[in-house]
């Protein structure tokens, strides 16, 4: 299966970078999921928790406000 590349990151700094197999968003108006070769996309992320599937182990983190950008 094909990996995503993903990165969190603050104005200040980076906090995450790596492949993952799939990513879960909290978005205002719902869950987004994200796989391997879903159209690219912009959307307004709220708050709550990422889901990241890392393939062996699933990992997340707090997210508040803020924007998704999937490209390519």
């Amino acid at each position: 299966m094909a990996d995503l590349t993903c990165q969190f990151v603050r104005p200040d700094r980076l906090l995450f970078e790596g492949p993952v197999a799939s990513v879960i968003l909290v978005t205002v108006s719902g869950e987004l999921g994200v796989w391997p070769g879903h159209a690219p996309e912009i959307c307004a992320l709220g708050d709550g928790v990422v889901r990241l599937n890392l393939r062996e182990e699933d990992g997340g983190g707090t997210v508040g406000a803020g924007i998704y950008l999937k490209t390519g």
